[in-house]
């Protein structure tokens, strides 16, 4: 999963909670524009700032959007295995793509397509080995290793 670090701060968590019910409010309402919608949300979240953006599988297979999150901040891949994403949701309902038999080989073949694209476009890269808490203790050293932070 790619997430988007800004290096601003929010002056509430609420004010957060607005603006992302708002975005997926509009991409939610209109979904055949959905790609284009999700660039404006990408812009429009890295205009503002102080955020962490856990994109959707797809967001960051397309340049523009990568664009847009690298001008306001910076991209950290959590490299999770293979092994561990099929486990993971080899029982979820909320995904539609996952919804068939061949769950395992679709995830599998979205992971090599994808994974090249997200490493490309990812300005740190960390694997989630540990608790969260020790892979957010390793974003947060990597970024400042690479002086990516403005604390």
């Amino acid at each position: 999963m790619l997430l988007r670090i800004a290096m601003t701060r929010l002056s509430s968590p609420a004010d957060a909670e607005d603006v992302v019910q708002e975005v997926f409010l509009k991409l939610l309402t209109t979904r055949p524009h959905f790609r284009d919608l999700e660039h404006e949300a990408a812009v429009e979240l890295s205009q503002r700032g102080g955020y962490v953006v856990a994109t959707g599988g797809g967001a960051l297979t397309f340049q523009r959007n990568v664009d847009a999150f690298k001008e306001g901040g910076v991209i950290v891949l959590l490299d999770t295995p293979l092994r561990v994403l099929q486990l993971r949701l080899k029982n979820d309902r909320n995904r539609p793509l996952l919804q068939r038999p061949d769950r395992f080989r679709f995830i599998r073949e979205l992971h090599q397509k994808r994974m090249p694209l997200y490493r490309r476009a990812a300005d740190v890269v960390i694997p989630t080995k540990g608790s969260p808490n020790a892979v957010c203790r390793q974003v947060l050293q990597a970024l400042e290793e690479k002086n990516l932070t403005n604390s």
